[in-house]
């Protein structure tokens, strides 16, 4: 049984990675991100294997559903019980899928990994040397350009999505893999492509994952605390603690920078959907508008009223025809849709998470590093996308997970 549900998960997971090929094959494919968080969910709570800190965050997401429902039925706006129960579910699919993933089977997850690991190694080597290839014979179209370079990304929608898949891809090869020669060439081909992206988080936080990783000599072999003496696991220890408490200013660095670039200067779509957010948001205090009306996909799904209304209509990315900016963010989502009083029981649940994610925190230096690199990462994407909500929030909480497990 074990086995089975670990291959489809294995195969839903992988749909969803290389989701930019399979999704131009059939509509269908699109929706293998909801079909591994109903899977790997359900199979927990079939297995009754969902302990009570877990159930505790459980009962905080039923009474944000419980909230925004009422909220929404109240609303001058509201979408209707389909529409408000399918945004209840989008958003609380990585709350979901980090419970479903932490309460499996040992057995499962580490099958579940071991057919993923061929996929990851596969892609991250396919991306370099296409690179190389597409330089000398033209293979596919660059459609961006950035810092005056064209940007380069391989199979993925854009630049910025496969700088996430091969950050991810790079965590997982140097956390998993037993060679350290294996380790050290998939760090160094994530580090390039990461380059070739030519997104600046993603080089940065690229940057600093390799240092991190390569500084000390305990980054490159198996350092489990049952195999070093009692001296060295408190010697290591502080050595963990340094170097993972330097992610913070670069984290707020980053963040600053990304928060500079998205949301300063020019009247950007982002920029202007963050001033509607808040607008929006005093509007209607302390509740917010409802579910599926502001920032969602839902509301990009089915063109939200209250777009009308606030002049999106008229507005390069944001109207019904274009509206590729409509679900890029993710707090101004929440300020917007559940108000002040839906925002303090999100970072509630998630506060709860990230406690459960330093509870459970991974057991050697490599995996700690990539674990708090993913923690990071998901952080500052929150500041200018919806990540958390998307395809790639679930292939970066999995990663997360297989992190945290991979004992």
């Amino acid at each position: 049984m074990n086995s089975l549900a670990a291959i489809i998960a294995a195969a839903l997971f992988l749909l969803t990675f290389f989701g930019s090929i399979f999704n131009t094959l059939s509509p269908a494919f699109s929706y293998s991100d909801e079909a591994l968080v109903l899977l790997v969910f359900g199979l927990a709570m079939l297995g009754r294997r969902i302990r009570p800190e877990y159930f505790r965050i459980l009962v905080l997401l039923v009474l944000f559903w419980i909230y925004t429902l009422f909220v929404s039925v109240f609303s001058s706006y509201y979408r209707g019980l389909g529409l408000t129960f399918l945004d209840l579910f989008l958003f609380s699919k990585p709350v979901l899928l980090y419970i479903g993933m932490m309460s499996l089977p040992s057995t499962l997850v580490c099958r579940f990994l071991s057919l993923v690991m061929p996929f990851t190694y596969l892609y991250l080597f396919s991306a370099f040397v296409m690179y190389f290839a597409n330089r000398v014979v033209p293979i596919f179209e660059v459609t961006e350009q950035r810092f005056g370079f064209d940007t380069y990304s391989f199979i993925a929608n854009n630049a910025g999505e496969f700088a996430n898949l091969i950050f991810a891809a790079g965590i997982l090869a140097f956390s998993v893999c037993r060679s350290s020669q294996i380790r050290l060439v998939s760090i160094g081909m994530m580090l390039f492509l990461s380059f070739a992206s030519l997104r600046f988080k993603a080089m940065v936080l690229a940057l600093l994952y390799v240092l991190l990783a390569v500084s000390r000599r305990i980054g490159l072999v198996q350092t489990r605390v049952a195999e070093v003496s009692p001296r060295e696991v408190v010697t290591q220890s502080r050595v963990r603690l340094i170097y993972l408490l330097a992610i913070i200013p670069f984290g707020l660095a980053l963040g600053a920078e990304q928060f500079s670039n998205y949301f300063l200067g020019e009247l950007t779509p982002r920029l202007f959907l963050v001033q509607s957010a808040i607008a929006v948001a005093s509007d209607f205090f302390p509740f917010g508008a409802g579910g599926g009306t502001f920032g969602s996909a839902v509301s990009k799904l089915s063109y939200s009223d209250l777009y009308y209304d606030l002049g999106f209509a008229g507005r390069w990315g944001l109207t019904e025809a274009d509206g590729r900016f409509l679900s890029d963010s993710f707090w101004p989502m929440v300020i917007a849709q559940y108000g002040i009083t839906g925002l303090g029981i999100v970072l509630a649940i998630y506060v709860m998470i990230l406690r459960n994610v330093v509870q459970h925190w991974a057991p050697t230096y490599r995996h700690s590093i990539g674990a708090a690199m993913i923690l990071v990462n998901l952080a500052l994407s929150t500041l200018g996308s919806a990540i958390l909500v998307g395809n790639l929030g679930v292939v970066l909480i999995v990663t997360l997970c297989f992190l945290l497990r991979n004992r």
